[in-house]
């Protein structure tokens, strides 16, 4: 990796979709190839932090938040890591991300909650450079060990985070190019990745729609390549800091930097 600023790429998807999977492949593959200190992965929620243990608890079914109020809880969770992602950015490392702020308004959308007051909690934090969203059915990943431990794991309401996920993607991807969807079979060569978008667009991140019914390790391979690209490519690593602009940021308390838009 040169000295230039890293990459940040997130994983996004339904529960038991396969995100966690994929980004630990990731991880290991990069620290593999440029250096322990070179590659860094976070999870969100970040169940370590007292924001993080309140979700846990949500999560785990002992402890009741409504919607809005565990929509904050999550967006106040990534806040916390904000400039710890922005550190690990400017001086050269790639950051992995296991959800981001797309999960916090997919899971809060199908709840119920207005899109545009979901995304607006989460302007200004850093924008990924890619998303990979892992698209599986919701039946399938129903079938998937450990499937219904958590709160959220339900098909119905899997059904309803699938079609917001489906909303929101076609909100920040307006531009012909922003929304990648391979075809992806056994056959297949894997394709190049489309041009970033503009630093300066309003949502300069490119979406990636992969099967996550694949192998993992099939699936692993043509994430690889992708992110390996886009390593080398100066029309990556040069665009200057991302950030989501969604709009004034509604919540009190929050850093300066939450203001931005």
């Amino acid at each position: 990796m040169s000295s230039t600023r890293g990459l940040f790429i997130v994983f996004e998807g339904l529960d038991r979709c396969g995100k966690s999977t994929q980004s630990d492949l990731l991880i290991t593959f990069l620290r593999q190839q440029h250096g322990e200190d070179k590659a860094i992965k976070i999870n969100f929620p970040d169940r370590e932090t007292q924001t993080g243990r309140q979700i846990d608890m949500f999560l785990q079914k002992k402890q009741n938040f409504t919607p809005t109020e565990i929509h904050e809880l999550y967006s106040r969770n990534r806040w916390e890591k904000r400039d710890f992602i922005v550190a690990a950015l400017e001086r050269g490392t790639t950051v992995i991300c296991d959800r981001y702020a797309f999960s916090g308004t997919a899971y809060s959308v199908a709840q119920g909650l207005d899109m545009a007051w979901c995304m607006s909690t989460d302007s200004g934090l850093p924008c990924p450079d890619i998303v990979f969203f892992l698209d599986v059915p919701p039946h399938v990943a129903a079938a998937r060990k450990g499937y219904g431990e958590e709160r959220f794991e339900k098909t119905q309401f899997q059904c309803h985070v699938h079609e917001a996920f489906e909303r929101l993607r076609d909100t920040i991807t307006p531009a012909p190019g922003q929304h990648f969807r391979p075809v992806m079979t056994p056959a297949s060569t894997t394709p190049s990745l489309p041009r970033p978008p503009p630093a300066d667009a309003r949502h300069p991140v490119l979406w990636v729609t992969v099967d996550g019914v694949l192998p993992p390790s099939g699936l692993q391979e043509w994430v690889r390549t992708w992110v390996s690209e886009a390593i080398r490519a100066d029309q990556w690593r040069h665009r200057t800091e991302l950030v989501l602009r969604w709009g004034p940021n509604p919540l009190q308390g929050l850093p300066d930097s939450a203001a931005r838009s």
